[in-house]
């Protein structure tokens, strides 16, 4: 028997077959369960074990005559439709990326041509309506403003008081102390409407009128008064500048415009400025505000002494 040898299935090694151990690992040979000794000439046989258990002689040899001396334990066992990639170990499997695109969420493709025509016109759409509600709003603006300002400019609601002054003949003088009617002027500038029941307006910074050849006498004038209506608003300055001999002129009264919650006709009285006034003059009115919205009325002008 000294040609027979058996294979250390530790290490692959040869070992005579009266050998305890391997020669090179040390291992015995019966420490696996896969030991097999193999003779000179190629047989297989039953290697000793040293332990007193009998071999299991239920289970059939696995070795052939000519296996490799790869131990079984060893080998792995490939299934015929797997790929490389699927053998290391971690991989995913091949059909992941089908798992993947199945589960991506819907909606997350581009929007087609239709769905793009269709964003299109709804944009429009909308545009087009809040235009409109602009239109709507910037119209009852508009509306409400014309309200108010036919409200304030549309004239006096209750009665124009009459007044007795008479015209002048044509070669006469004002009387200054007679009273001056507005529409009587005999020039204005500002475009100054004259109503059919006698007082003019609405006035607004900037109109002025005027009355040529008015008498004030010998005895001075000390005073001046004028009935109007007026819608001024709160924090609004506005006046009436009494001048004589021209729109620069002297100045001699002002009267103030003041705003008022009860629309009526007033009487407002100032006393004169800048000495006394005797003679004929020519008289002027300048309508004064700090704002170009029109803001009166003017009935009549009389001046006092």
């Amino acid at each position: 028997m000294s040609d027979q040898v058996w294979v250390c299935d530790g290490c692959n090694t040869n070992n005579a077959a009266e050998a305890a151990v391997c020669r090179r690992c040390k291992r015995e040979p019966g420490s696996t369960t896969s030991t097999e000794v193999r003779l000179a000439s190629d047989e297989t046989v039953t290697p000793r074990r040293q332990d007193t258990e009998p071999p299991d002689t239920s289970t059939p040899s696995l070795s052939r005559p000519d296996e490799s001396a790869t131990p079984l334990s060893r080998v792995r066992v490939s299934s015929p439709d797997s790929s490389p990639a699927s053998k290391s170990e971690g991989s995913a499997p091949e059909d992941t990326p089908r798992e993947t695109e199945s589960s991506a969420p819907v909606g997350s493709s581009p929007p087609s041509r239709r769905d793009r025509r269709t964003l299109a016109v709804v944009g429009v759409l909308i545009v087009l309506v809040i235009a409109g509600l602009i239109a709507l709003l910037a119209s009852l603006s508009l509306a409400s403003l014309s309200v108010a300002t036919n409200e304030n400019h549309s004239g006096p609601t209750s009665t124009v008081p009459t007044s007795s002054f008479t015209f002048p003949p044509s070669a006469s003088a004002w009387s200054a102390y007679g009273g001056l009617d507005a529409e009587s002027f005999d020039w204005q500038s500002g475009g100054i409407a004259v109503n059919q029941d006698g007082y003019i307006g609405p006035l607004s910074r900037g109109d002025s009128i005027r009355f040529t050849n008015v008498d004030f006498g010998s005895v001075p004038a000390t005073e001046v008064s004028a009935q109007l209506w007026t819608w001024v608003g709160d924090g609004v300055n506005a006046k009436i500048d009494v001048r004589l001999d021209g729109p620069e002129g002297k100045l001699i009264g002002k009267i103030n415009v003041s705003p008022e919650k009860r629309r009526e006709w007033k009487n407002v009285p100032v006393k004169l400025v800048n000495g006394p006034v005797t003679g004929k003059h020519t008289v002027y009115l300048t309508f004064v505000a700090d704002k170009p919205e029109d803001f009166m009325y003017l009935n009549w002008i009389q001046f006092h002494r």
